[in-house]
């Protein structure tokens, strides 16, 4: 029995969304709504791991992604000279109208309305939000002289739990993202306008493998909504466990200047004896233990 769906945000997830459930071949009624009214010119590249090509191919878009797609060919640690101490690294609307649905997908980013609305006890309370410790800044810098044939992912460690980044690989700009230790005043953060917010790129992948699960487990139990979203909660939350675990930068060897000094000696040794690809081959998409499940009802390309 057809569906009548509401999902709220016309972002990665919820477009991709309403194509995995229009594959599912059910007659499901689906509307998309959206606040923005054109694309935001802001944000980073998108990011496609693990997953992320393998469902983008059933989609039938992987051409053109591929055709759209930024060469990064290694990623590597400097010091603050710049000078390269992993040589040779592997890379990896409202309208104001209403109306009743049978569900109502929340893909409206991490200030999500929708779930705010559902979940949140208070005003402002954001109990819903999972703070890893870590806020993360994304910008754009003009490219300099070094970095205009560059194809390389460059980080810096400095003392206090910081990390800049930078993506050199796009002809135009250079990429810069900044790690810090949260503080309350980043916290804060997270409540302003979007407009003073950057898109963040590590979702991609999750977004899509989230919206592929739903569309699935709706497809896999008709119009029994309740179970697909119990199968949906069951299946997908050790995926969203494994990709919420972040890096131990917060190691007492990255707090100080000695311990980063040490860290790099130890980057370079592994790297000149062509340790970093063994070490890459086991940590590779964290050796993953989670298996993406097969939707035969979603009648996707193979």
């Amino acid at each position: 029995m057809p569906l009548k769906i509401l999902i709220n945000g016309a972002g990665i997830a919820g477009t991709a969304l309403a194509n995995f459930l229009v594959r599912s071949q059910e007659g499901h009624d689906i509307t998309i709504v959206e606040r923005t009214s054109k694309f935001r010119p802001g944000g980073t590249q998108l990011d496609l791991k693990s997953y992320g090509a393998p469902l983008m191919k059933r989609l039938g878009l992987l051409d053109a992604v591929r055709a759209r797609s930024i060469h990064e060919t290694a990623f590597t640690f400097v010091d603050t000279r710049g000078r390269d101490w992993t040589p040779g690294s592997t890379s990896y609307s409202p309208t104001g109208s209403s109306d009743e649905y049978d569900l109502v997908v929340g893909a409206d980013g991490q200030n999500s309305l929708t779930r705010r609305i559902l979940w949140e006890p208070k005003k402002d309370c954001d109990s819903t939000l999972r703070y890893t410790g870590y806020s993360v800044a994304y910008f754009h810098m003009p490219k300099s002289e070094e970095e205009f044939n560059s194809t390389l992912f460059k980080s810096c460690l400095r003392p206090g739990l910081k990390v800049l980044s930078l993506r050199c690989a796009h002809k135009d700009f250079t990429q810069a993202m900044l790690t810090v230790s949260t503080t309350e005043e980043l916290k804060e953060m997270v409540q302003q306008p979007v407009e003073k917010q950057k898109d963040l790129w590590e979702t991609t992948t999750a977004s899509l493998v989230g919206a592929y699960v739903l569309a699935g487990d709706l497809a896999r139990h008709g119009d029994n909504v309740g179970a697909a979203l119990e199968s949906y909660e069951t299946v997908l939350r050790p995926y969203v466990e494994r990709v919420q675990q972040l890096p131990p930068l917060n190691l007492a060897i990255f707090r100080s200047k000695l311990g980063l000094t040490i860290a790099y000696f130890v980057l370079a040794i592994l790297s000149r004896l062509r340790m970093d690809r063994l070490v890459n081959a086991l940590m590779k998409d964290d050796k993953e233990t989670w298996q993406l499940p097969q939707y035969p009802e979603l009648e996707l390309e193979e």
